[in-house]
């Protein structure tokens, strides 16, 4: 009842059943996902008909921090892992997306204490983000203080000022600046691919002169994400 009043937006009934049943706050979903109710109003990773966004999804969100929700809860989405959390969901998911709620959603969870560079300090939420094409997103969590420390994040980002600092003359990544090693990315530590990936996201999010700059250091044109991406026109 509580996991159908999130996702439906029907934040009186939400209210009362927290009322009487407060260990719903922190009370997880006997599905294999083990999500919290919280992570419903990530709309990603819980049953496909319970990923909704209803328009006052901040409001549901508020209500369920408010009465103790955690904020960094793990679930056991995409096989688990330190990046389930609702923040990282709700920024590679389409439906708070379209429901015109992600980015407020995003203010809200980083409101209540979430760990904007993930709770690996990995920066997973906006390495997430740029890899699911949510630019607003993104810009929001950068807003909010996530770190711009990797050539990929740096291109995603626009920012050629700081791609520049971190490529070399001759086209590589200097050893000071971390380099993305995230599984489902596929770059496997590798300098190049971190290069490569920088280009791919500097065009799918609109900064021509990032992805200029790269090709020009001599990054392959044709590189592509680990969704098939092309760079080149």
């Amino acid at each position: 009842m509580a996991a159908d009043a999130v996702i439906e937006g029907r934040l009186t009934e939400l209210q009362a059943l927290l009322r009487d049943q407060p260990a719903l706050a922190t009370a997880r979903s006997y599905r294999e996902h083990h999500a919290t109710l919280l992570h419903y109003v990530a709309a990603n990773g819980v049953e496909q008909y319970r990923q909704k966004s209803p328009p006052n999804a901040v409001e549901i969100a508020n209500t369920l921090l408010e009465a103790g929700a955690a904020v960094d809860a793990l679930a056991d989405t995409y096989a688990g892992g330190t990046t389930e959390t609702t923040l990282n969901l709700l920024v590679s998911s389409v439906h708070p997306r379209e429901a015109g709620v992600q980015v407020p959603l995003v203010h809200t969870l980083v409101d209540y204490g979430a760990a904007v560079d993930g709770i690996a300090d990995d920066c997973s939420p906006l390495v997430t983000a740029l890899a699911f094409w949510y630019g607003r997103a993104a810009a929001a969590l950068v807003e909010r203080g996530a770190r711009v420390d990797s050539v990929a994040t740096a291109a995603g980002m626009g920012r050629l000022d700081v791609v520049r600092a971190m490529v070399t003359d001759d086209g590589s990544v200097r050893d000071d600046v971390p380099l993305l090693d995230i599984p489902w990315l596929r770059l496997g530590n590798d300098s190049q691919a971190n290069l490569e990936l920088a280009a791919v996201w500097a065009r799918i999010h609109g900064h021509p002169e990032v992805e200029a700059y790269l090709v020009q250091r001599g990054v392959n044109a044709k590189a592509r994400n680990s969704w098939g991406k092309r760079i080149a026109s």
